[in-house]
């Protein structure tokens, strides 16, 4: 069965290269945080900044990357999106310190969230997430992804936010993986299996463009 593959257009625009050994990461790695305590705890914010990098070097020439951009963004934006003991453990924590980090900024971007229950079932279809993505995709646009408990899924840490950059699906849309971000490298994850075997909730969060004029 052949499959169905959509990602962002410009994914070099999240290409960093360290000027000190150059290493190639991909967007924003919470390690960049210069405190222990942001190290551990923010990958809230580490996902909020690269959903923001993506909307605002998007089509417009820029210099490329560089840890030190990335870090100045993730340190402004832990001021809007500040981990508590929990962490940013809810899409509503999120939302609120990403709304007033665009309403500062007037930023024309707004804020489209799809939730997760803990309890499976009132969790949306795998058809419904499949369909949220794929708008994302569509509008060249990353999603963060709010995953507590990690199921039976490889290579996702728990209690943690990572940006989706890409998804692949069968015709029939039974199945469905995700292309993500995380600690600068790029990965991919049965995200089908995690909504069908996670024992806690999560979410997904996008920034449409509202604006006429595309950043």
């Amino acid at each position: 069965m052949s499959m169905i593959e959509k990602s962002l257009k410009q994914i070099d625009l999240y290409r960093v290269v360290d000027d000190k050994d150059q290493s190639v990461y991909y967007g924003c790695d919470q390690e960049w945080y210069s405190t222990q305590w942001k190290r551990m705890a923010g990958c809230g914010p580490t996902a909020a900044s690269n959903l923001l990098l993506y909307n605002m070097l998007r089509g417009v020439p820029s210099d490329p990357l560089s840890i030190q951009s990335c870090r100045h963004i993730m340190n402004v934006v832990w001021k809007y999106i500040t981990p508590g003991i929990g962490g940013v453990n809810t899409t509503l924590k999120f939302l609120g310190g990403i709304r007033r980090y665009i309403k500062d900024h007037e930023l024309p971007y707004g804020t489209r969230v799809l939730d997760v229950p803990k309890l499976k079932q009132k969790r949306p279809a795998l058809d419904t997430l499949i369909t949220f993505l794929d708008h994302a995709m569509d509008e060249d646009l990353p999603i963060a992804f709010l995953n507590l408990h990690s199921g039976d899924t490889k290579h996702l840490d728990d209690w943690h936010w990572v940006t989706i950059v890409g998804i692949r699906t069968n015709e029939d849309r039974t199945q469905l993986w995700a292309h993500m971000m995380d600690a600068g490298k790029l990965t991919e994850i049965d995200l089908g299996l995690w909504l069908d075997t996670t024992q806690n909730k999560g979410g997904f969060v996008v920034l449409p463009v509202i604006s006429d004029q595309q950043n």
